[in-house]
């Protein structure tokens, strides 16, 4: 059985930057948007694989990282499900022209390991709320090196 989540989150996006070649280059930045994702049930009620596709934009910047998780959930009680997953990301960030000539760079590609926490409330069969906590390493990359995601939203199951 799988179940398609479309996730309408308001997310919140902390990145944690190296030095650049300019000092004008921000060490750390909010970037908000909305992710779409779909979750197939590998195990049922032991493993799930997700895939996501967040949207994210700021001060002179889009993200658009595809994200690839396997997740563990556990459902202690029936209308509440808590997750702990891990995978990888990978990311093409797009700077605007004055952006660009602070960061030496009109765009950025990277690869990275992620981890996330969730917890989700069932509303209805099909409706959920939805926290969570991404954690992003990206080894060997300039511009970015960690990024920590909080969101929250409303989850529409299929």
């Amino acid at each position: 059985m799988s179940i398609q989540w479309v996730q309408g989150l308001s997310t919140h996006v902390i990145i944690l930057n190296e030095r650049g070649e300019s000092p004008d280059a921000p060490i750390a930045e909010n970037l908000y948007g909305f992710s779409l994702t779909f979750s197939h049930v590998l195990v049922p009620e032991h493993l799930v694989l997700e895939v996501a596709k967040p949207f994210l934009w700021g001060d002179g910047r889009f993200d658009s990282p595809l994200d690839v998780l396997l997740i563990l959930p556990w459902r202690p009680l029936k209308k509440w499900e808590f997750s702990v997953g891990a995978g990888v990301t990978w990311n093409v960030r797009v700077f605007d022209p004055d952006r660009e000539e602070i960061e030496g760079q009109g765009n950025e590609i990277s690869l990275g390991f992620l981890g996330t926490v969730a917890l989700a409330y069932r509303l209805t069969p099909r409706w959920f709320l939805e926290a969570l906590v991404d954690s992003a390493y990206i080894p060997g990359n300039v511009i970015v090196t960690a990024e920590l995601s909080p969101a929250f939203g409303v989850v529409h199951s299929f």
